[in-house]
């Protein structure tokens, strides 16, 4: 039997969950109908469209909807997701953020639900998840390890957490990427400029002001050096701003727009950086991987997940600044290290990050929802009322 899913997203969906979602739909199971809801505002629809999913195919087949405007009467969005639901009668609720979790705990009907959790949410909203919890059937999955002790330690059900790597493709860029002299050009970069650094990671746990200070200590061996920083996907980061204001060359630094992807800026660029603490977004690290970037990191337990010392990148010896500018230094030391590592890292991308054996993870997990969880019409219509 063939089982309806219904994946919903909202304006909190980021972008590690966003670039996920585009894949699955992408390559649909065979055994299951895909929907997308969106849930919130149009600017939404801007950002599944800039991770590639395709809009106007789900449209034609009629397994796009939207609510566009929540409203103070239906803030979470739970009556506008009850009436779709008694018509389309879903066996599974995949949700793609907070919002969306709320609306899909508040529909009655007993389906199968699953949140997929990429980045890792406040201690309020930890709250929140053990609420939905108990009451409602829910499966979380996350996108690393990390997370996902994170979100044991902050009383989630480890019964029911589950890992699944997202997956990132290594070719086929869409036809309309940019060259890295286009993205030079754009990003106001001049040829006679370099290396050309880029800090990967976002979110609160990117600490992109040490990233900072660290080339800020590189660039006295390399006066020509640029970073790029992309722009946060939730807002500007006032601790970001307020470094970039103390830096003593802020011409050094380049904030790119959030509309250009990580694959597009990864070829922009000879270095990734990553300066995360804790759990944090992987999208820009995945792409350097997949990019042939070298990567160079913190001896922290999120980027030791991704990166392995002299393997796939290079880990800093210490969590200080000067230790990090010690590593790019090593890094532009030696001509052939960059080969050794991106060779190895790509290997690791085609056994743990392929985006076959992503949709593969999350076909199974689909099977295991109970096909006979969806009542009849008329129990629907009873249960749900005349709202």
């Amino acid at each position: 039997m063939i089982q309806t899913l219904l994946h919903i997203v909202d304006p909190t969906t980021d972008g590690d969950a966003l670039e996920m979602l585009s894949h699955l739909l992408a390559r649909p199971d065979q055994n299951t109908t895909q929907h997308l809801l969106i849930l919130g505002h149009l600017h939404t629809k801007t950002l599944l469209a800039l991770a590639n999913v395709d809009l106007q195919q789900l449209q034609s087949e009629k397994r796009l909807h939207t609510i566009r405007s929540l409203g103070w009467a239906d803030p979470s969005g739970w009556r506008a997701l009850r009436r779709l639901a008694s018509r389309l009668q879903p066996h599974i609720l995949q949700t793609w953020g907070l919002p969306s979790t709320v609306a899909a705990t508040t529909c009655p009907l007993p389906v199968q639900r699953i949140a997929v959790i990429t980045h890792p949410p406040t201690v309020r909203h930890c709250k929140l998840l053990r609420l939905c919890e108990r009451r409602g059937n829910w499966s979380w999955v996350t996108s690393s390890s990390t997370l996902m002790r994170y979100l044991a330690t902050h009383g989630l059900d480890t019964a029911r957490l589950t890992r699944i790597r997202p997956g990132v493709a290594l070719h086929n860029l869409p036809p309309n990427s940019r060259t890295p002299s286009v993205l030079k050009t754009l990003l106001e970069i001049r040829p006679d400029e370099g290396p050309i650094i880029l800090l990967a990671g976002d979110g609160y746990y990117a600490r992109h002001d040490f990233g900072l200070w660290a080339i800020a200590i590189a660039q006295q061996l390399f006066p020509r050096i640029r970073v790029i920083v992309r722009e946060p996907s939730r807002g500007r980061n006032q601790g970001l701003d307020r470094l970039l204001n103390l830096l003593p060359d802020n011409h050094m630094t380049v904030v790119a727009p959030q509309e250009i992807p990580w694959h597009e800026l990864v070829r922009a660029a000879d270095i990734c950086l990553v300066t995360a603490v804790g759990p944090v977004e992987v999208s820009g690290v995945l792409h350097a991987f997949a990019g042939g970037l070298p990567v160079i990191g913190l001896p922290t337990e999120c980027v030791g997940e991704l990166v392995e010392h002299n393997l796939n990148g290079l880990i800093s010896k210490e969590m200080k600044p000067r230790s990090l500018a010690a590593r790019v230094e090593e890094y532009m030391a030696d001509s052939t290290l960059k080969w050794r590592l991106t060779d190895h890292a790509r290997a690791q991308m085609y056994e743990e990050f392929s985006v076959s054996k992503m949709i593969d993870s999350f076909a199974a997990l689909w099977r295991t929802a109970p096909v006979s969880a969806v009542v009849s019409t008329s129990a629907q219509r009873a249960a749900i009322g005349t709202n």
